[in-house]
């Protein structure tokens, strides 16, 4: 879990002056079209920092628990995980996921408020490549399980299923 907890801490970190500190105010001289992408700015701001602190705190929670816990023995860290630690697993994975995903789309709006659209769509385009290609990772990873070969869904599926 501490895998997870320093790179959410980190991510997290920088959400802070992208998202709050030298968000992009509305003014009235704005479009409507950029006044809405500054909220959904802020918004995904709010949400992927909120991500990130429950990815730390499913972390800590879990770090703890496996120090001051007696756990009875298993064959392997993966036994361990699914049947000791599951949902601190998953939460902490998902959330550290949603709130980098959500960092990258932090981006590509940013630079189209910045720049304007010409640049904006460019950034866009590739920050949704490369979230479409994290997910597509992701959902490999998950489908191949504990490498036993018995695949234990996609992210969708292990997103929905708690």
């Amino acid at each position: 879990f501490n895998n997870m907890r320093a790179p959410a801490a980190l991510v997290g970190g920088s959400i802070v002056p992208m998202g709050f500190a030298a968000t992009p105010e509305p003014n009235a001289n704005d479009s409507k079209f950029i006044k809405r992408l500054k909220l959904l700015h802020m918004i995904i701001a709010i949400l992927s920092l909120s991500s990130e602190i429950i990815a730390v705190t499913y972390s800590t929670v879990a770090i703890n628990k496996l120090s001051e816990s007696i756990i009875a023995p298993t064959t392997s860290v993966t036994v361990l995980l699914k049947r000791d630690f599951e949902l601190q697993w998953l939460g902490c994975n998902v959330n550290f996921l949603l709130g980098l995903l959500g960092f990258a789309s932090m981006l590509g709006i940013r630079a189209w408020i910045v720049f304007g659209p010409k640049i904006g769509k460019i950034s866009i385009l590739a920050v949704g490549s490369v979230i479409s290609h994290c997910l597509s990772v992701i959902n490999h990873g998950i489908s191949h399980g504990d490498g036993s070969g018995s695949g234990s869904g996609t992210f969708g599926s292990k997103f929905f299923w708690y």
